[in-house]
């Protein structure tokens, strides 16, 4: 059976799974989608020599900028961006090498059903691969999933996701935004920003990249001239509702555009302060739908690229 997934640590509360696993049913397709809860990204060959069907993957926390050297290659934007959300899987044809072989695990299945229990993380074994092998991957990733037959190209969908959801909500004012976070989401973020002509600066707790500031340096003049706020960082996701990013709120205006790329609760804590002042906001639902669709399109390839 076709079968798609997310790797990232943790995925309890992931969005993707639920998702797939609907569209799947409501479109009557035979077809899946995997949780694959990894601390550790050096196990992504496991993942994709075990589930031999296995035609694409979601990348989110804390590996969308990790995941790239451990690729075949990477398209021209996600490089731009420095981020990747996206893999499309491509099987040339199946190599049997020294150490193998890898029987296709089928995770948690059982019975006739196909589909997961929603947010079910599929175990990986740790026996998957050898040591010789495992050292292996790491020496060359690209060459040793090419001796299998195996490409791992990468994409970046949050920029669509998130170009075409706040299209709408942008104003002639809104020509400079502040970023919160500078991970691989504040990248994509950024990106799309700069391609609309917005000038952005990020925020961050750690500053010392060019265009990259404090929080301690978000003065008021600041606040009031860079009226669209992005928060890409997980701060307010459930079940921690009650954090947000250390903001001067009691600064924001009508004028403001406030947006939140967390999507669960449906009004973080980071919103709720923004609306309190008056100011535009919006969640990063939308945003998560587009880019689903999008990757879909990418493993299926449906659009060029």
């Amino acid at each position: 059976m076709r079968t798609y997934g997310l790797i990232g640590y943790p995925l309890a509360h992931s969005f993707s799974q639920r998702y797939f696993t609907d569209k799947f049913l409501k479109e009557n397709k035979r077809e899946r989608y995997l949780n694959f809860e990894l601390e550790d990204i050096g196990r992504l060959p496991e993942i994709v020599l075990s589930h031999k069907e296995l035609a694409g993957l979601n990348v989110t926390i804390p590996y969308k900028e990790r995941i790239i050297p451990l690729l075949s290659g990477v398209d021209a934007e996600a490089a731009r961006i420095g981020a990747v959300n996206t893999i499309r899987i491509t099987r040339i044809a199946h190599r049997r090498i020294p150490g193998e072989p890898l029987q296709d695990s089928q995770g948690e299945f059982s019975g006739d059903s196909p589909f997961p229990a929603k947010n079910s993380p599929v175990p990986v074994e740790h026996s998957a691969l050898s040591q010789e092998d495992f050292l292996r991957f790491h020496e060359n990733p690209g060459r040793f999933l090419e001796e299998y037959g195996i490409s791992l190209e990468g994409f970046n969908t949050d920029v669509f996701g998130f170009s075409a959801s706040i299209a709408g909500l942008l104003k002639p004012h809104h020509r400079r935004a502040l970023i919160l976070g500078s991970g691989g989401a504040s990248k994509a973020v950024k990106y799309a920003l700069a391609g609309a002509g917005i000038d952005v600066l990020v925020v961050s707790r750690t500053p010392g990249a060019p265009g990259t500031i404090g929080y301690d340096g978000l003065t008021r003049d600041l606040t009031n001239e860079f009226t669209v706020v992005v928060n890409a960082t997980p701060l307010g996701t459930f079940p921690r509702e009650e954090t947000c990013p250390p903001f001067p709120y009691q600064w924001i205006s009508p004028c403001h555009l406030l947006y939140d790329l967390v999507y669960n609760p449906e009004e973080t804590r980071f919103l709720a302060l923004g609306r309190k002042q008056g100011a535009t906001v919006k969640n990063g639902y939308e945003m998560l739908v587009l880019q689903a669709e999008k990757a879909y399109e990418i493993w299926n390839e449906t659009t060029p690229h």
